[in-house]
């Protein structure tokens, strides 16, 4: 299509498994929904392609359709990036129902574009029996409330996801509440990312108690999230209930107060540091505070 970048000669390379292209991306090319067509037509028998980014394009509910026949045909694609596109809850529903048959994608980001709560249940309720995909990047997607729910339901029955990105996107205290439900059973998770949620002390205290109980999980993001002490103190607790496997609670942005304790956590958790450092519980700090 005239604009893209989407070439013929591209297509076909494609089409003829040029060793050449393992590493495709198409980032910021103008592409929408008939380029996706025409794309997944060329990658359905593609043998070489692994990694494909689509981030920053207008690829839609039609353009998500066709890509999603072309998660259930490749057999080697591992990452796919569609963040930034304008996918929308019928687009994320296509994406879904293709990983309820792909067994090979490991990587998937849907980052800042709204897919809504009923985007967000589709794909929980198809990687419930997924096990295959180990990172999943939902950061800006309007999650909310009622989405977190449904995570929650999907963290207590997959064994596969290793790294779940949901930044800004407004779950507040009760949608922790619902994650740290979930989290309390699952035994995959081991990076968990909810930077700027507004979850402020409750949703950090179930957090906590949930971290407390999860033998897996490592590192747990809550920079910006209105928390004050009461909350910090939790959840400097549970990482240091973890500190035998290194686990770091990055606390950024929240209780401005707060100062570094004397319990083998370093801490800055001003949220006017130029350069703030994320709390770290691990046997390196606990033997430098014992230095010092």
């Amino acid at each position: 299509m005239a604009g893209s970048a989407l070439s013929e000669e591209l297509l076909a390379a494609l089409q003829s498994n040029s060793r050449s292209h393992t590493n495709l991306s198409l980032s910021r090319s103008k592409l929408d929904d008939n380029d996706a067509l025409r794309l997944s037509i060329a990658l359905a028998s593609n043998s070489c392609v692994t990694i494909l980014d689509l981030k920053s394009n207008n690829i839609g509910p039609e353009g998500a359709e066709r890509l999603s026949t072309c998660l259930i045909e490749n057999p080697t694609l591992t990452h796919l990036d569609l963040e930034n596109n304008i996918l929308g809850a019928d687009g994320l529903q296509h994406i879904a129902s293709s990983l309820r048959q792909n067994r090979v994608l490991s990587h998937l980001d849907l980052a800042n574009q709204w897919i809504g709560q009923s985007g967000v249940a589709a794909l929980a309720a198809a990687l419930e029996t997924n096990t295959a995909l180990r990172h999943l990047g939902l950061a800006g997607t309007s999650v909310g409330e009622e989405g977190a729910d449904f995570l929650s339901g999907l963290l207590g029955t997959n064994r596969a996801l290793q790294h779940l990105d949901l930044a800004g996107n407004g779950i507040g205290a009760r949608g922790a509440a619902m994650l740290a439900a979930g989290l309390e059973v699952n035994q995959s998770l081991l990076h968990l990312v909810l930077k700027g949620n507004n979850i402020g002390d409750s949703g950090a205290e179930k957090l906590s108690a949930a971290w407390r109980r999860n033998s897996a999980l490592k590192h747990l993001s809550v920079a910006y999230n209105n928390i004050t002490d009461t909350g910090v103190d939790a959840l400097r607790g549970a990482a240091l209930s973890r500190k035998a496997v290194g686990a770091t609670v990055d606390l950024r942005g929240n209780a401005p107060g707060s100062k570094p304790g004397a319990d083998g956590v370093e801490a800055v958790l001003t949220s006017t540091a130029a350069a703030p450092t994320p709390v770290v519980a691990g046997p390196s700090s606990a033997a430098a505070a014992a230095a010092a």
